[in-house]
């Protein structure tokens, strides 16, 4: 038989699911969202079993949804339905997004160390979180349906938040992967794709990805595996060559090795001795050092962020309490970051205004520090040296903004940066105990240093196995040998145990005699022979300084005493150190710091209103696209019609009668995809008495199964049999059902 040349066009039927396939939906729909809400109630402080039961019924409600002919009638139902919702309860899901997004906030800040400004609001978020538990079923419904595997790789999109460590619970990360992955195997198989390679490949990407998320995040990262998978990964992304330094963790310290990498190159317009901070351990385990935790970052988070926003740094508090003085800073540095580890800063003590450095006041966990972009910046460079000549000056001034700042981050460092654990207090009792005086700094570090130096031996080559001991108890008391590591941990803790703050460091330094042997301007390359631990210690009103008790260092800094004023900082023989009125004693609240954020610091925040205004646009936004869509479908079948009127009698006819089969398919005609001969039973339960059926079932067959030719007679009696069929079609179905059918499926001309 020749080809006719005949070509039609017929849209797929819109099937509906069957029990059987809601069943087997249910199944990835049930992990998904009992793994989210496990993930997201610990962050939003919440219980989490009605959202998991309202998700649930939501998801069960998008199922049934899609076994119900009227199903194309429900989504444009619920978003007009959401977009009245917002507009009618408009402040009070305002005032409930803004405390869901400041629970948000405050997780994060617990975990991360990073602060946002919160909102202003004294709502509830159950209002919110019950809204987006139906939202959230409702798309998790919808989107098992979708049977794509594409869609289904969208619910992998919580793992970057993982990544970050924005994550309540990792077995609710476990149970979403799980549905995932059995989401991605469902539609594969719906697909029509072989089940075991779709199962496999979403296994091992579940498994990679989950356990790259999971690495970065482990509960307890200090011992066995978790500990060596940590460490690679902080070595993958920090380190180009091996750090010397133990980085606080002292349990089984190894001898002191360095490599000659070069790990800073350090350029100064007047050389001088120098020192350069990376890793600061604040928290003393007995076992090592570890840096403040979030949580208590955390708790005074609102007071740390108010002080770096307004330029109250750490970093750079000698650079502020000099700016108050008639003292003029007359030297630079510029560091380049080489080989060191890029996880760090490594700000010099006494840096002032920097340059190709980015302060951040919201990084509270680095004190606003963080790497430069670029791996190089310049700063203004001040004489640590001088550190308590400006003491003395900073004494003579009162109510300033600095000393108001520097009182309340001093309250945070005796807070914070005194702590001992009792153990290591009673047993350092027996080695510095002051009688029950008040050693000043001076005092402090005089004695700690000769203790050091007839206690300790000074050996590189010591390996440090302590198993479940003290660490401070086997160095002085069964291994009495040690490097910079066991003397800067020995001395932190002993000027804590002198009531002095102090803190654990690592990092590089530049010795006077190296400083000597350099011209001014010149560029010193440090390599991994000059990594170092030392102590630092806060001497009030002023801020951090060095203070190195290792062998061989302890003249790398000669700090300067006042001739008169401070007499305890002069005088060696001991007494009660009596600071300026302006730093004597932390206050409690000296700052006010809880008024409501500024034009300025409201900049970057993202406005309730907007968001929920937003949220109203990305609903008629929704409701534009799919008007656009019904237009473009609609312009498809006016293309459609036009070949009703083609030159051809037969492709004209043919048109006709088969977009009268659809008519009569969506009337119910049964069983599809069979020739019309055998469909007579259905025709006739349909159509009204005196159809000229017969006629049509010939017409049928020689369209699409002879060469006859077609004429024009027979082109009008398929134009009457449609129109037959379209009054057939208005009769039987609802109004509703037809403006469905014609403005959003777009089926019907």
């Amino acid at each position: 038989m020749e080809k006719t040349g005949l070509s039609l066009t017929k849209q797929k039927p819109c099937r509906l699911l069957t029990r059987s396939e809601s069943l087997t939906l249910l199944l990835p729909a049930l992990p998904l969202t009992i793994g989210f809400w496990a993930m997201a109630a610990p962050i939003l402080k919440i219980q989490m079993v009605l959202p998991i039961l309202l998700s649930l019924a939501a998801v069960l409600g998008a199922l049934w949804i899609g076994r119900a002919r009227t199903r194309a009638l429900w989504p444009p139902i619920l978003l007009g339905g959401i977009l009245v919702l917002c507009l009618l309860l408009r402040q009070p899901l305002q005032d409930s997004l803004g405390e869901l997004l400041n629970r948000i906030f405050l997780w994060r800040t617990e975990h991360t160390g990073i602060y946002h400004l919160p909102y202003h609001t004294q709502g509830s978020p159950m209002p919110m979180v019950i809204l987006l538990s139906l939202l959230l079923g409702f798309f998790t419904g919808a989107l098992v349906q979708c049977r794509s595997p594409f869609w289904g790789l969208l619910l992998l999109a919580p793992l970057p938040a993982a990544a970050a460590g924005l994550v309540g619970s990792f077995w609710g990360l476990g149970l979403y992967l799980l549905g995932s992955a059995l989401l991605l195997v469902v539609s594969a198989s719906g697909a029509g794709k072989p089940l075991w390679v779709s199962a496999v490949i979403t296994a091992l990407l579940a498994g990679i990805l989950g356990g790259i998320v999971s690495a970065g995040n482990l509960p307890d990262t200090r011992t066995g595996a978790g500990e060596a998978l940590a460490q690679f990964l902080h070595r993958s992304r920090y380190e180009s060559a091996a750090n010397p330094m133990p980085e606080g963790k002292l349990e089984n310290l190894p001898p002191y090795n360095p490599s000659n990498e070069t790990a800073l190159e350090v350029t100064m317009d007047h050389w001088s001795a120098l020192y350069l901070p990376g890793y600061r351990g604040s928290i003393y385990t007995a076992q090592g050092w570890e840096p403040m935790d979030f949580q208590t970052i955390a708790q005074n988070a609102q007071d740390l962020y108010a002080l770096q926003k307004d330029g109250f740094f750490p970093a750079l508090q000698l650079d502020a309490g000099w700016q108050g003085t008639d003292t003029d800073c007359e030297n630079t540095v510029t560091v380049k970051v080489r080989g060191a580890c890029r996880a760090y800063s490594y700000i010099p003590y006494g840096s002032g205004t920097l340059s190709g450095y980015a302060l951040n006041p919201a990084q509270l966990s680095g004190e606003g520090t963080q790497h430069p972009q670029g791996d190089t910046f310049t700063a203004s460079l001040w004489p640590v040296e001088s550190s308590y000549l400006l003491q003395e000056t900073l004494s003579q001034q009162s109510d300033t903004p600095y000393l108001q700042a520097e009182a309340v981050y001093r309250q945070w460092v005796y807070d914070t940066c005194l702590a001992l654990p009792e153990e290591t207090r009673t047993y350092l009792q027996d080695y510095m105990d002051p009688d029950g005086k008040t050693l000043s700094t001076t005092q402090a570090k005089a004695e700690i240093t000769k203790l050091l130096e007839t206690a300790l031996t000074y050996q590189e080559g010591t390996v440090t196995k302590y198993g479940e001991t003290d660490f401070a108890a086997y160095v002085l008391g069964t291994n009495p040998r040690g490097y910079s590591v066991h003397y800067a941990t020995l001395a932190t803790l002993l000027m804590r145990s002198c009531g002095i703050p102090a803190r654990y460091v690592e990092g590089y330094v530049v010795t006077p005699a190296q400083a000597e042997a350099m011209t001014d301007g010149e560029t010193m390359l440090l390599r991994q022979p000059n990594a170092h631990a030392w102590c630092e210690y806060y001497l009030d009103g002023v801020g951090w300084l060095p203070f190195d008790a290792t062998p061989g260092y302890t003249d790398t800094l000669d700090y300067a005493l006042p001739d008169s004023g401070l007499p305890s900082e002069s005088d060696q023989s001991g007494g009660h150190l009596r600071q300026p009125d302006t730093a004597q004693k932390p206050h409690d609240k000296p700052l006010p710091v809880d008024q409501k954020p500024d034009a300025e610091g409201l900049s970057h925040w993202i406005h309730i209103r907007q968001a929920l205004s937003a949220l109203g646009i990305l609903l008629l936004l929704a409701l534009v696209l799919l008007v656009v869509r019904s237009a473009l479908l609609r312009r498809r079948l006016q293309k459609r019609k036009a070949r009703f009127s083609d030159p051809d009698p037969r492709i004209g006819a043919g048109c006709l009668l088969g977009y009268s089969l659809e008519l009569l398919e969506l009337l119910g005609l049964s069983p599809k995809n069979a020739p019309l001969s055998m469909r007579r039973e259905g025709l006739q339960q349909i159509l009204p008495p005196g159809a000229p059926l017969e006629e049509i079932i010939t017409l049928f067959q020689e369209i699409w199964f002879s060469d006859h030719p077609i004429t024009d007679s027979q082109r009008q009696l398929a134009v009457r049999w449609l129109e037959l069929v379209t009054q057939t079609w208005h009769q039987r179905t609802s109004p509703v059902k037809r403006w469905l059918l014609r403005w959003l499926h777009c089926r019907v001309i």
